[in-house]
């Protein structure tokens, strides 16, 4: 058992934390086509899949 003042096991959490951004970053980095959406498409993709859920 290893006991911590709380400042520093909250500082480890936000360590572990970027450490796991970063991986996520780096496999989607990696996975990249290249292929974009514009702005405008992304919102009618996204308000009529809103309107079909209603």
């Amino acid at each position: 058992m290893v006991v911590l003042p709380i400042t520093e096991f909250n500082n480890i959490i936000e360590e572990l934390e970027d450490v796991e951004d970063i991986k996520l970053y780096d496999v989607a980095k990696s996975n990249d086509t290249g292929e974009r959406i514009p702005m405008e498409e992304v919102f009618r993709i996204i308000e009529d899949k809103h309107k079909n859920s209603l």
